[in-house]
């Protein structure tokens, strides 16, 4: 063994560590057996599967122990690296990258709540890449631990999608459709303790990354390597762009990372075997579709989400509905009176998706939101509109709903779909409506990948519906449906279309497919229906406010810190003090607080910016790549400002930040304001944030404890975004003055 060349002392001290931080094999198999007989007693069931999980569990948990205890020495071998390599620096950085963006769009792909919470799986990837830039003193190869981590987190994700309870949504005070909330103790424990295990699991995943990429800087000046990092960041994130919108699944993305972290160990033959048997497992797990051997389920992969085409047994057209990431979503219907016999559930669906045409009969233009699968576009043809605009922004979702659809009401040439998102759309339409109808929009697949924020809140603001309300004739109707969470919700749609209408009061019809219709524009008052529930929405108003584009959560009744939300960021940053202690291998952590402050401002007004940007550009799937792109290729050029131009002193590139923030604290830029003097305004902090880093890290001897600390500061920033459920978007960027404000005090410190 070539111990000699690293020190015993560092094998000693992992050993150490890896020992402490794996169970015992007892404790191993309690914990298994404790979380299959829970599932047995909330399931009722026991199953072949979840008996096979148990014993995989328990044997990947034992194998984990017995590396840890007798193999860390043999296995974490010395890494070798050419120094100050580019190709070297730019392919690491760039799979550091491109599998912190894989995890996050993975584990929402398998469990719903990660599709909600996927800041968990970006704080979580941050806190382990910001650990392994720290400890670039450390020269052993850590990459067999990814692939391992990795198999053990699919696991115990197939092992939740199939035999376990599943994962509830943990805040209590934000309501969600698809995701039931927790409602005892013992449910928030289950949901945390899941939560925290997936938490810990990706901040070990992504540790050995982060080492590795701090050891390809080691030798080579600072800002230099800072700016290869960059150029290899934006490979990585272009790299995972496209893989997404060829529509791959995650055999195909874990297969490209696999093969990058094998490739890197080429020459660390005891290790290529370890690594090569962990990546097959993962991709063994994950290639394999229980459902496609039945043939009753499709899996497919849209830029935004996970498809699932579920088939009834015996294959027909009218059988066929839609799941996004395992949660229901449409059903194709065939509404026509001579598609089937009118069971109940048909005559409620009929009912529903034929109401805009019994108060608006035969319009001649019709402007479908959120079209989906057709059933909506359907109604529209049934109705006797002479041209329908159809407005979906998945074109996956569409696609099969021009496949499958028995009614095929995309194949109708009165109808012009249109591939876009639903506010970009109607902010740019110059067309005039006899009737919008709202369909029943996704509530929460199509997320950003910076942000938890669902895309149907900018198309549900007040500010949405005024616009919408504009692309109406003057005797046109607007037909909106939702499935209500919650009384003070309906509330909260009653008071937006209140004022977008100019105070011409909605009305409200309760329907049994759905939850509640509401109608609203010229005439609505003589509107005869039979079960009215606008008096109910007008009570239910009160003490809510209405979202709009600067607090556009339509899920809560009004500002508030959810205390739910502060028992799992208090959690979050139990196992990020667990963390840290157990992978810093007994050393102090070395924390640049400049650099620290700096990533977590840096991480607010991205966060902002980017929800912000999807009001002019739309929040299509292309939006995330391209302002990731943007913000990596600002920094690059401040990277070589930094670089080229010594005149530019660091409290200069400091005055430019606070005095950009401060304008955006101060003046709130509307979403009435042009598409690209937002962008300028808003792209424009980012750029001086990247100056100030790399003039700052011109002062610094190593790269890696910047990008660490930055990262770590990150991950602050990340739990800070929080506030905007209380702040609103607009209170992010005061909050981001005052962090940027700590910065530049600090920098003015260390110059005295």
């Amino acid at each position: 063994m070539r111990r000699s060349t690293t020190g015993p002392a560092n094998f000693r001290k992992v050993e150490e560590v890896t020992s402490v931080i794996t169970p015992p094999l007892p404790v191993a198999v309690l914990v298994v057996l404790a979380a299959n007989w829970f599932a047995f007693v909330a399931t009722g069931t026991s199953g072949v599967t979840r008996l096979a999980y148990c014993v995989l569990g328990i044997a990947i948990l034992a194998s984990a122990r017995f590396l840890a205890r007798h193999g860390g020495s043999s296995w974490l071998q010395p890494l070798s690296i050419p120094p100050g390599s580019r190709v070297t620096i730019v392919l690491a950085s760039g799979l550091a990258l491109y599998f912190e963006l894989l995890l996050i769009r993975y584990q929402a792909s398998i469990l719903p709540v990660f599709g909600f919470f996927k800041n968990i799986t970006l704080l979580s990837a941050f806190l382990g890449l910001g650990i392994g830039y720290a400890k670039d003193h450390l020269k052993l190869n850590f990459l067999p631990i990814t692939p391992l981590a990795i198999l053990l987190q699919v696991v115990v994700l197939y092992w939740a999608d199939l035999a376990m309870p599943p994962i509830l949504n943990p805040v209590l005070e934000q309501k969600t459709m698809g995701l039931a909330s927790v409602e005892t103790f013992g449910q928030i424990i289950y949901a945390l303790s899941f939560i925290g295990f997936m938490s810990v699991s990706t901040t070990l995943a992504c540790f050995p990354l982060g080492h590795f990429a701090a050891l390809t800087m080691r030798d080579m000046p600072a800002v230099p390597a800072y700016g290869w990092n960059l150029i290899g960041s934006l490979l990585g994130a272009l790299a995972f762009t496209v893989l997404s919108a060829l529509g791959t699944p995650p055999a195909v993305w874990l297969a490209f990372a696999f093969g990058l972290i094998l490739w890197f160990q080429r020459k660390s033959s005891s290790v290529a075997v370890l690594s090569s048997l962990a990546c097959l497992s993962v991709l063994a797990i994950e290639g394999y579709n229980p459902d496609g051997v039945w043939g009753q389920r499709l899996r497919l992969y849209s830029p935004y989400q996970l498809i699932s085409v579920v088939f009834d047994s015996h294959q027909k057209p009218e059988g066929v509905s839609i799941q996004l990431h395992h949660t229901a979503f449409q059903k194709m219907h065939d509404l026509r009176p001579e598609g089937q016999s009118p069971s109940p559930n048909w005559q409620k669906a009929a009912y529903y998706y034929n109401l805009p045409y019994t108060l608006k009969p035969s319009p001649p233009r019709v402007l479908i939101v959120g079209a989906g699968s057709g059933n909506d576009v359907a109604a529209a043809i049934r109705g006797k509109a002479a041209h329908v605009d159809a407005v979906e922004i998945d074109p996956l979702v569409a696609w099969l709903g021009g496949y499958y659809h028995p009614e095929q009401p995309y194949q109708n040439p009165a109808v012009h779909l249109h591939i876009d998102d639903a506010r970009h759309f109607i902010r740019n339409s110059q067309d005039k409506y006899d009737l919008i109808v709202y369909g029943l929009l996704d509530s929460h697949t199509a997320n950003g990948s910076l942000s938890n924020l669902r895309l149907d809140s900018f198309v549900y603001t007040s500010e949405a519906l005024r616009q919408a309300r504009a692309l109406l004739k003057p005797d046109g109707l607007m037909v909106l449906s939702f499935s209500l969470v919650s009384s003070e919700q309906g509330g909260k749609f009653y008071r937006m279309l209140s004022d977008a209408f100019d105070g011409l009061t909605p009305r409200c019809l309760p329907n049994e497919y759905c939850g509640f219709t509401f109608i609203a524009g010229a005439g609505v008052s003589s509107i005869q229906i039979e079960k009215d529930a606008t008096q109910f929405m007008a009570e239910s108003s009160s003490g809510v406010l209405p979202s709009t584009d600067n607090w556009p959560f339509v899920y809560v009744a009004q500002p508030q810190f959810p205390q739910s939300y502060s028992l799992m960021i208090g959690w979050l940053l139990v196992l990020t003090f667990v963390s840290v202690k157990s992978l810093n291998f007994g050393d102090k952590l070395k924390i640049d607080w400049q650099f620290f402050w700096l990533g977590a401002g840096f991480m607010l007004i991205e966060t902002k910016e980017l929800t912000e940007l999807g009001l002019d550009f739309g929040n299509t799937w292309y939006l995330i790549p391209i302002v990731i792109s943007t913000v990596l290729i600002m920094g690059f050029l401040a990277n070589v400002l930094a670089q080229r131009v010594s005149r530019v002193s660091v409290g200069v590139a400091y005055f430019g930040l606070l005095l950009l923030v401060s304008l955006e604290a101060f003046f709130w830029i509307s979403s009435q304001t042009s598409g690209v003097l937002r962008l300028v305004t808003q792209m424009s902090p980012l750029f001086f944030s990247a100056l100030v880093f790399s003039l700052t890290l011109k002062q610094r001897k190593s790269v890696n404890q910047a990008l660490s600390s930055n990262l770590l500061g990150a991950m602050c920033g990340g739990l800070a975004e929080y506030f905007s459920i209380s702040l609103g978007f607009h209170g992010l960027a005061w909050l981001s003055l005052g962090i940027y404000t700590l910065a530049a005090l600090l920098y003015l410190r260390s110059r005295i």
